[in-house]
C-alpha cells in the first residue's frame, strides 16, 4: 500500500512538473515564427580561409555569458550556438543572424533554439524540428542548414544541431539521420557542428557511422580537450568535408557549462575530392 501512494505521488508530481512547464512554454509554433533572420552582413562570399565558433551558449544563463561573448564574438566569420535566446543578444555589427526556434517561454515573450550568425549573408536557410521530444516538458530540439557563398563558385553548407537528449537512442539516431539525409542532396563542402549529446557509446557509434557515409572527417583539436564530457564521451562535435583543419581548439570559458570549439578552415580547390575518402575516427 505505501508503494502504490509512492509511485501515486510521483506520478501525480511528474503531471504538475509538465503542466507547470506546459503553462510556461509555447512549443506548437508556425512556420513562420519558428525561422528569423535579421542582422546586415559585411561580406557576399566567405574567404578562402574562414574560421567558426561552435558554442551551447546555456540559454546565457552564466552570470559571465556576455563578457565571455565579448570577447570571442568578432573573432570568427561564422557563429553555431545551441541554447540561442532569441532575440536578446543581437548579433555584432557586420552579421546575419538567422534563427530557429525550438519554444517560446510565455511570460518574457523570448525564445531559444539554435543560431548561426555569419559575416557572409546565407543565401539558403532551413530549419528541421525533431519529431522526438524532451520527456515531461515535451520541448522539441532543432537543427539549422544554412548556405554561404564560397571561392570557386561553390556553396559551403553548415548545419547546426542540437541534439535530442533524454530519449531512447533510436529516437535520438532519428533527428541524426533526417538532418543527414537532407545533407545527402548537397555536393559541394558541408560542415556540420553542435552539441550531439554523445553521452553512450551507441550514440557515438552511430554518428560516426552516419557520417562516414557522407565523407565527413571529425575535427581534432591542437590543445588540451576540454569539451564537456557526460559518462567520459564528448558531447560537442564538428564534421567536414571540402575543406583542410589550419587549427583547431577548445577555448576555455566560464560562460557556460560547455566549452566553445574553435576552427580555422580552409577551402579547397574544386575536384573530384569526396570519393574514396573515410573519415577520421572521432577525437574522443
Amino acid at each position: 500500500m505505501a508503494k502504490r501512494c509512492e509511485v501515486s505521488t510521483l506520478a501525480l508530481l511528474f503531471l504538475f512538473l509538465f503542466l507547470s512547464s506546459c503553462s510556461l512554454l509555447r512549443i506548437e509554433l508556425t512556420e513562420r515564427e519558428i525561422l528569423t533572420s535579421f542582422g546586415q552582413p559585411q561580406q557576399h562570399q566567405l574567404e578562402k580561409e574562414f574560421s567558426i565558433l561552435v558554442w551551447n551558449v546555456y540559454k546565457e544563463q552564466k552570470e559571465n555569458w556576455q563578457t565571455e561573448y565579448r570577447k570571442l564574438k568578432g573573432n570568427y566569420d561564422i557563429h553555431i550556438f545551441q541554447e540561442a535566446m532569441c532575440c536578446q543578444t543581437k548579433p555584432e555589427r557586420g552579421y546575419q543572424q538567422v534563427f530557429a526556434k525550438s519554444f517560446i517561454y510565455t511570460n518574457t515573450g523570448v525564445a531559444t533554439g539554435v543560431s548561426t550568425s555569419s559575416r557572409v549573408g546565407a543565401v539558403f536557410s532551413q530549419y528541421l524540428r525533431s519529431i522526438g521530444r524532451e520527456p515531461i516538458v515535451a520541448t522539441p530540439k532543432m537543427a539549422l542548414i544554412t548556405k554561404y557563398s564560397l571561392p570557386y563558385g561553390e556553396k559551403l553548407l553548415v548545419a547546426n544541431i542540437h541534439s535530442l537528449n533524454f530519449v531512447s537512442n533510436k529516437e535520438w539516431a532519428m533527428q541524426l539521420t533526417g538532418l543527414l539525409s537532407k545533407l545527402s542532396q548537397h555536393k559541394g563542402p558541408l560542415l556540420i557542428a553542435g552539441d550531439f549529446n554523445t553521452w553512450n557509446e551507441e550514440r557515438v557509434a552511430t554518428m560516426l557511422k552516419s557520417t562516414n557515409k557522407l565523407r565527413l572527417n571529425s575535427v581534432s583539436f591542437n590543445n588540451s580537450d576540454t569539451r564537456l564530457r557526460i559518462l567520459g564521451y564528448p558531447l560537442d562535435h564538428i564534421f567536414y568535408r571540402g575543406l583542410t583543419v589550419k587549427n583547431a581548439n577548445v577555448i576555455k570559458s566560464n560562460g557556460s557549462d560547455h566549452q566553445p570549439m574553435s576552427v580555422q578552415f580552409k577551402v579547397k580547390a574544386p575536384g573530384p575530392r569526396y570519393a574514396g575518402t573515410n573519415g577520421k575516427k572521432c577525437q574522443m
